[in-house]
């Protein structure tokens, strides 16, 4: 049974590749859901009441995907799963930039300085 977590930076894509991964029978939980209790101005929920909704998910649920940015709640659900997938966007939006100037040889260049620019 696929138990997956994905985890990476906020907007690096978690969410839409848990969501391809649902057509294939993968119950779906984005940590958000049980990180944040619902008030107007957001307060992150005491960690052993995220533990519990998390541990209750994974119970219910023979094979999923859990993806999120939180190391607390991801450690717990590492402990379960069987694969994992980091995503990193950075690398991916620099590596689709749009074409500059007459060659690509300086689009190179430019590729090359934001990736030591984001890394660094």
């Amino acid at each position: 049974m696929r138990k997956i977590i994905v985890f990476g930076n906020s907007g690096s894509g978690k969410s839409v590749l848990a969501k391809k991964l649902r057509p294939t029978g993968l119950a779906h939980l984005d940590l958000d859901t049980i990180a944040w209790d619902a008030n107007p101005k957001p307060v992150r929920k005491p960690i052993d009441k995220s533990a519990n909704m998390l541990n209750q998910f994974m119970n219910k649920h023979p094979k999923w995907v859990i993806e999120g940015c939180y190391s607390d709640l991801l450690a717990l659900a590492a402990k379960s799963a069987n694969e994992a997938i980091f995503m990193i966007w950075t690398l991916v939006c620099v590596l689709r930039m749009p074409r500059t100037g007459h060659g690509s040889h300086t689009n190179i260049h430019q590729k090359r300085h934001k990736i030591k620019t984001l890394i660094c």
